[in-house]
């Protein structure tokens, strides 16, 4: 049975091929970090070294804190470590951890909130008898017997609104292995520090929500191991991703970064690219000549009177059509429209303001109220047929 974690799931939902990278291929790849997470590592182990000291009644001074988060940083320096943002350096991620240290010392002196129960605390989450999720807690207090929080330490550099922590879904899914786990449990809090800023942002769950949770994440599961395609996904995450050399969506311009000029325009791929890039140009100017063509073509047919127009080389047929077209959503007009149908029992029928639905009902059964509000559309149709 493959024990699942958040993570693991998450990616699978993030890229497919970035899993099949991950958790089946494994091809052997140069690991980097960026710089974002190897700071937050850091803070991490920072403030797990004080839970610790913390637990066994010590209460350390701030500069103490410090002077661990500078040897660890030292310590792990690599240079595989990667800095993406412009303008930054390394020295700029060290200040702004020893920063993130300062405002969690400040706001949570001198750390006696709650019972530390666990620093980094494995939890396994039953799921139904076969699948299973594993996580580790940052920290797990008891605020009172039978009350549990699940603190969590985030270095976001942009500051999140509390909707984005009212979904989440990692931390919840710790809150169903808490469950599980403790018999007297009353209430779970969700606790996350945005140690950046110095702020706290709280949550919870019901139990209706949990199993819900519980249920989705099932199905994720299941979607994941019923995979036969794993398709790239690009977004912004890409520029972090290790697999960029197996990957369809860079492996070409990796491939021939490299090459000097005169390999590089020969280059098969190269010359396709570049062919179809200049005729899709030519195609976007020759469309708005067209276009232009088509509205001289259909005022003077309309001042002339015809319907076809003779060349030496063929003729062109122009075809006017007129529909009915349902108002803007949103509007006024589209709000009268859904009380209407509403009120006369069709809102099932007509399939919540299916367009086609409404022409087809309008031609059985004229309405004049609703005609009113449909806004009528013109289609010019040019054809051309050749000698």
């Amino acid at each position: 049975m493959t024990l699942y974690s958040y993570s693991r799931i998450n990616c699978f939902f993030q890229c497919p091929l970035k899993f099949k990278f991950n958790y089946i291929e494994k091809p052997k790849v140069e690991l980097r970090q960026g710089i974002e997470a190897f700071m937050g590592k850091r803070v991490h182990e920072t403030l797990e070294y004080l839970y610790k000291l913390v637990q066994h009644t010590k209460l350390p001074e701030s500069k103490e804190l410090i002077n661990f988060y500078e040897k660890q940083w030292t310590e792990n320096w690599n240079e595989l470590i990667v800095i993406n943002k412009e303008g930054l350096n390394s020295k700029h991620y060290h200040d702004l951890g020893i920063k993130c240290i300062k405002n969690y010392y400040s706001k949570n002196y001198p750390f006696n909130s709650g019972t530390v129960l666990g620093i980094e605390k494995k939890i396994i989450i039953d799921l139904n008898g076969k699948f299973k999720v594993q996580g580790f807690i940052d920290r797990l207090d008891e605020s009172k017997p039978g009350h549990y929080e699940i603190h969590d330490y985030k270095t976001y550099s942009t500051l999140p609104e509390q909707s984005k922590f009212d979904q989440d879904t990692q931390l919840a899914l710790y809150a169903i292995g808490l469950q599980q786990e403790f018999k007297d449990l009353k209430s779970v809090d969700l606790v996350w520090h945005l140690v950046v800023f110095g702020k706290e942002m709280r949550t919870h769950r019901t139990k209706k929500q949990l199993n819900e949770l519980k249920k989705e994440t099932i199905q994720k599961i299941k979607e994941i191991e019923s995979a036969k395609e794993f398709p790239a996904r690009k977004t912004a995450l890409c520029d972090w991703c290790d697999y960029q050399n197996y990957c369809p969506e860079f492996k070409h311009e990796i491939e021939t970064e490299q090459l000097p000029a005169n390999k590089y325009l020969k280059e098969e791929g190269v010359v396709l690219a570049n062919k179809f890039i200049e005729l899709k140009t030519k195609e976007k100017e020759i469309e708005t000549e067209l276009n232009e063509l088509k509205q001289a073509i259909t005022l003077y047919a309309k001042e002339k009177g015809y319907n076809v127009l003779i060349g030496s080389n063929g003729k062109i047929s122009i075809h006017e059509t007129k529909s009915m077209k349902l108002p803007k959503k949103d509007s006024k007009e589209y709000e009268q429209l859904e009380k209407i149908i509403k009120k006369i029992n069709k809102w099932n029928e007509l399939t919540s303001l299916d367009q086609t639905k409404i022409k087809k009902f309008l031609e059985e059964k004229p309405n004049k109220k609703i005609e009113e509000l449909m806004e009528e559309r013109e289609t010019i149709t040019i054809r051309a047929t050749r000698k």
